[in-house]
């Protein structure tokens, strides 16, 4: 596994005489040895952040203010101080030091050059194959590698395909289902039942299967020519009453459930 990139760093240097510069004075003038001890933890607290910053919100605030044993009321004071004469600078939430940072700048360098060059070293020790690809890691993607990704991403793209031409076969089909089957007209049905010599009265069936929007039980009418052939065999079963109503029909079907 490669190791992360750093962007900060372990230590940092101390001049002898930090305490003697004019505006490191005049803050301990203002703070004394609280704002000086203050102004030194930050320092070391920015060392060790990445890109040497830190946000500058309530929650770090207040962790900031008690490792540095001070109140939150005390510490705020004295950063805004720190700010206000340029030891420190506050932009978008976000605390540094721009001279402090310039201190790491040769070492942030250093550190892309050597993985520039690692990179390449890698690259030889690869073969120089122009197929090897090596990410800002310094991890290494072989041939072999980079031809299972390749087939992954395919594979991939083929399932999603074929779920997506499912989805669309079953759409399909149920708007074909539904498109297939048209509610008739009162006249349609009338047309139908006088051409085959029946006894169903039209209105009481389009009236019924209107009421239960052209459901049988708990599916869609698929047929309503054969649900005619139905009612006229249950018109037949009853011979004291041939003219089926929707009444006797909703009783029928009642007793049937």
């Amino acid at each position: 596994m490669a190791r992360p990139k750093k962007n900060n760093a372990e230590y940092y240097t101390h001049d002898a005489d930090m305490r003697n510069d004019v505006k490191i004075r005049a803050l301990r003038r203002k703070f004394s040895h609280t704002g000086y001890a203050v102004w030194n933890y930050l320092l070391e607290t920015l060392t060790d952040s990445d890109f040497f910053e830190v946000e500058w919100e309530e929650i770090n605030i207040e962790l900031l203010a008690a490792d540095y044993d001070v109140s939150v009321e005390e510490f705020t004071e004295i950063v805004e101080y720190c700010v206000k004469i340029g030891l420190l600078q506050l932009e978008n939430d976000v605390l540094r030091s721009d001279a402090h940072q310039n201190r790491f700048r040769e070492l942030l360098d250093n550190r892309v050059k050597k993985s520039e060059a690692g990179k390449k070293g890698m690259a030889k020790r690869w073969g120089q194959n122009d197929n090897i690809v090596i990410e800002n890691d310094n991890s290494v993607i072989t041939p072999l590698q980079k031809t299972i990704t390749e087939n992954n991403k395919v594979k991939e793209s083929k399932v999603k395909e074929s779920k997506e031409n499912n989805n669309i076969d079953r759409e399909s089909k149920k708007a074909e289902t539904a498109k297939r089957f048209a509610p008739p007209s009162v006249e349609e049905v009338q047309s139908y039942i006088s051409e085959k010599e029946y006894s169903v009265d039209a209105e009481s069936f389009v009236a019924f299967y209107t009421s239960k929007n052209w459901f049988v039980g708990k599916n869609k009418m698929k047929d309503w020519h054969a649900a005619i052939v139905t009612w006229e065999k249950r018109n037949n079963d009853f011979p004291a009453k041939k003219q089926t109503t929707t009444k006797n029909v909703n009783d029928i079907w009642e007793k049937q459930k």
